[in-house]
């Protein structure tokens, strides 16, 4: 472990080797933020056909099987926090710690510039996150601009049985890949969840999926 601490909002702690590879991405998207990314006019220089759109809402409420649909749709790409996690991690690293999901979170942002350089025209999908906290949005917005890319937020919720019966069923059935998911993680995170303020359609996942899905891409065109 190296010396150097990064400071995420309310959090600060060492970065490893690999983690300091993508310091200054992040200062550089964290100076942006003040100057960019929250201005009211900030998106009026951006082709808003080319987007990075936020998957946010607690466990359980249908990101990801929004995400999937949309990107089917759109011929877009989901990029999973959990998934990166999975592929990254052996079994005995992974810590769903907030300094690992800010990684994570940080090579999702890499990959989508990467992805997005090779083809401007495609839409990314940031899944695998709810987006409880606002330092997490905004480190967002502000790669989103070093992109010259808009963003929309689409906020997933349904009932707390629908998100619990969901939880239980995955759970049940491994069929995702972050062993943590479970009704206590919907609890935790809602507890300290931090309410959107930006501009977003919120999306209530108790609708058929194809209600949701037309509403989204509404929201997105």
């Amino acid at each position: 472990m190296c010396g150097t601490a990064t400071e995420f909002r309310d959090y600060a702690y060492p970065l490893s080797s690999c983690q300091e590879a993508t310091r200054r991405s992040w200062w550089r998207c964290r100076r942006l933020i003040s100057t960019h990314a929250l201005s009211p006019n900030w998106q009026s220089s951006y082709d808003l056909t080319l987007m990075i759109v936020l998957m946010a809402g607690l466990p359980g409420t249908g990101k990801t099987t929004l995400a999937r649909e949309l990107a089917a749709r759109t011929s877009g790409r989901v990029l999973s926090k959990d998934e990166i996690r999975h592929a990254l991690f052996s079994p005995e690293e992974i810590e769903y710690s907030s300094p690992q999901d800010d990684f994570c979170q940080q090579l999702m942002l890499e990959t989508a510039g990467y992805l997005l350089a090779r083809n401007p025209a495609r839409l990314i999908f940031l899944d695998g996150r709810p987006f409880s906290r606002r330092y997490q949005i905004e480190n967002v917005l502000a790669a989103a601009a070093t992109l010259h890319q808009g963003w929309r937020i689409l906020e997933c919720v349904c009932s707390e049985e629908t998100a619990r019966r969901r939880l239980e069923r995955d759970a049940a059935s491994n069929a995702h890949v972050a062993g943590n998911r479970n009704p206590g993680l919907y609890l935790e995170v809602q507890s300290r969840f931090e309410a959107i303020t930006l501009p977003k359609t919120v999306i209530d996942t108790d609708q058929p999926v194809e209600q949701c899905v037309q509403q989204a891409l509404v929201a997105l065109g």
